[in-house]
């Protein structure tokens, strides 16, 4: 019962996720809808458990930076994905690590932003250590990868600051 207020209480948050899962997934089917809503459930309820902060306190407190962080998150996926097709044809993959020590102060912040990284292609973060994030990325260029990090730092201060 616990869980399901807890749903309840967070429909916003789920149905910003399982409009992200839908647009990542690039389908509009029934099945995939219901998907979305579950994986969306399930991601909010492990998160709440496995964190001590929520991240569906971000979004009550600020959806309309949290959306626009979302649709921003799109925008650099589609670029580096086009990106990335340029380099693999060209032949200029050349896999670097790069340390980035994060200012965000909580830690569902950092989680977002090492979240972020990931699911950016080029770019993998290895490992979170306080606010230091271990990237492998596709671009040698230590500085590119670092500027592009820190756009997303910089949404993701806004949304700290709206709390």
């Amino acid at each position: 019962m616990k869980n399901f207020k807890k749903i309840i209480n967070n429909i916003e948050v789920i149905v910003l996720f399982a409009a992200m899962w839908i647009v990542l997934s690039e389908s509009l089917s029934v099945f995939n809808v219901i998907v979305g809503v579950v994986v969306s459930i399930l991601t909010l309820l492990a998160t709440n458990k496995l964190l001590t902060m929520s991240y569906a306190d971000h979004f009550h407190e600020a959806p309309i930076p949290m959306f626009i962080y979302m649709l921003i998150t799109i925008k650099e996926i589609y670029l580096s994905t086009y990106d990335m097709i340029k380099r693999i044809f060209t032949d200029r993959v050349d896999p670097t690590f790069t340390i980035y020590t994060s200012s965000l102060k909580d830690q569902v912040s950092l989680v977002l932003l090492a979240n972020s990284i990931t699911i950016t292609p080029g770019t993998i973060s290895i490992e979170r250590s306080d606010k230091d994030i271990l990237v492998l990325s596709a671009d040698n260029n230590q500085d590119d990868v670092i500027d592009s990090i820190k756009g997303t730092e910089e949404l993701l201060h806004k949304l700290e600051g709206l709390r």
